[in-house]
């Protein structure tokens, strides 16, 4: 039976089906990279003061791909005067890092009916990848390069009408997905926390020991990956008097996690001192065995 670890996300790109909106698409072809390359450059010499108008103009490729990234644009445009270059920055290589993917994904839908489309999707996914391969190079150098290497074959198999050279596709931009995703995640801390809703003298609560699930058989053959969001209400003893799952992937997976929720323990939550019921919201990260 295979565990798999509740895990604070940050971001979570997947690789599933995507339909770019109308306003996406204005964007799509020859100026979507180009939009992103107007922020990334100013970022990387740490000038974001003056980016408010570009991000503007982004709004409508960054909130399509919100369910990627977890992370609107007003969001940031709320926080851009009080971030930091940095972590503007680790933002930014989120946004563009989703686009890419959604764009893989777009190039692999159209590739039997249209491959000159298809193509031009890959073209984006690729001036995205070389917008912010250096970056990431200068971090993560093997990354990089298993990347560099699994979007060369995937551009090969794109052409192709075999069933394996498409799995084989799909394959390589899971892992694209999960190897981004977990690599923005260390950022964070190691230990899962969760955003408290109601006032209390923490910020944040954490699980008391380990917190577990495991999904079942048929689930895990789907391969499914996505984000689970919960909202839990923290007894003063530390445990979960309910669980109400805000979003899942999969109605099965919504219930392996509110079982296992209910079974965890959370550190007590206080008030001036004294122990109180708090509500908090946490992220769980759902990956393909």
């Amino acid at each position: 039976m295979v565990v798999l670890t509740l895990l604070l996300l940050m971001f979570q790109p997947y690789y599933g089906a995507y339909a770019p909106s109308p306003q996406r698409l204005s964007l799509a072809i020859g100026t979507s990279c180009d939009a992103w390359r107007s922020l990334w450059l100013p970022a990387q010499q740490g000038k974001i003061g003056g980016l408010r108008t570009k991000i503007e103009y982004l709004t409508p490729l960054i909130d399509d791909l919100q369910n990627w990234t977890e992370s609107s644009s007003q969001q940031v445009l709320n926080q851009l005067n009080v971030i930091t270059a940095e972590q503007f920055q680790k933002t930014l290589f989120q946004w563009i890092s989703a686009d890419m993917l959604a764009s893989i994904r777009v190039a692999r839908d159209k590739a039997g009916s249209s491959p000159t489309a298809a193509s031009g999707w890959f073209q984006i996914a690729l001036c995205n990848w070389q917008l912010v391969r250096p970056w990431l190079e200068n971090r993560k150098r093997l990354m990089a390069s298993v990347i560099d290497t699994r979007l060369n074959e995937m551009k090969g198999l794109l052409a192709s009408t075999s069933a394996d050279d498409i799995q084989r596709y799909d394959e390589f931009a899971r892992r694209i997905a999960l190897d981004l995703a977990e690599y923005i995640n260390a950022f964070e801390s190691k230990q899962p926390l969760i955003v408290l809703e109601t006032e209390t003298d923490q910020k944040k609560i954490k699980f008391d020991g380990p917190c577990k699930i495991e999904l079942p058989a048929p689930v895990r053959a789907l391969k499914i990956s996505g984000i689970v969001i919960y909202r839990v209400t923290v007894n003063p003893e530390g445990k979960p008097d309910e669980v109400e799952i805000l979003r899942s992937p999969h109605n099965t997976i919504s219930d392996a996690v509110k079982s296992a929720l209910k079974r965890c323990k959370f550190t007590r939550p206080t008030k001036d001192g004294k122990p109180v019921t708090a509500i908090a919201t946490g992220t769980i990260k759902i990956k393909p065995s």
